[in-house]
């Protein structure tokens, strides 16, 4: 929730509708939104938006409850396989997060290219799930960085633009996946980068 600028009948309509934006040119895809609401029912809830202009926005989010999981310790992720989700919409991190969470890996997020550096340096992953149309570092930096450091690790491209996809030749890339995604297309594309770590 929030008091900003809030949304008219028609932008609150299309809010998520693929590729509508009200950003700038360069500032959003319009693809943060669909994305979370398709992730979010196909975990079997449901997101619903309310706003008016001048007096804000509140985003509902249902989900189903689940099982309590089993803990392990702070941190440890020991045998699960490690996902470093990098996209600058905090909405995309945060589904995907949890819908691969819900499946049982051990899933981080990071907002730009730099903050995953800096998260893989710490800890490696077997995957990660890479943005193509971030600001900042461009996504071959942290691929640059994987080869140099002669990581295992497998990439899986996401963008909202397929152009982007053109720019990663890196064999490290095991899939390009079109946003927005459902759940089922995300965990078929970690599962798949899964078999090409081994």
């Amino acid at each position: 929730e929030d008091n900003g600028v809030g949304m008219g009948e028609e932008t609150r309509h299309r809010a998520f509708d693929a590729f509508f934006t009200t950003k700038a040119r360069q500032q959003g895809t319009g693809l943060g939104l669909p994305m979370a609401a398709s992730v979010i029912r196909d975990l079997g809830g449901d997101i619903s938006v309310a706003s008016q202009p001048g007096l804000g926005t509140r985003f509902t989010i249902e989900l189903p409850l689940a099982r309590p999981a089993v803990s392990t310790g702070p941190g440890d992720s020991s045998g699960r396989t490690r996902v470093l989700v990098v996209d600058d919409e905090p909405i995309v991190g945060a589904v995907a997060e949890a819908a691969l969470n819900a499946r049982g890996y051990a899933t981080r997020t990071a907002r730009t290219v730099d903050e995953a550096l800096t998260r893989l340096s710490e800890e490696p992953v077997e995957i990660v799930i890479l943005d193509q149309n971030m600001p900042g570092s461009p996504p071959t930096t942290l691929i640059e960085w994987l080869d140099r450091a002669d990581a295992p690790t497998r990439v899986i491209a996401i963008s909202g633009l397929e152009s982007r996809f053109a720019q990663m030749t890196s064999d490290r890339v095991v899939r390009f996946l079109p946003k927005p995604f459902g759940t089922s297309d995300l965990a078929e594309a970690v599962r798949e980068a899964e078999l090409a770590a081994r």
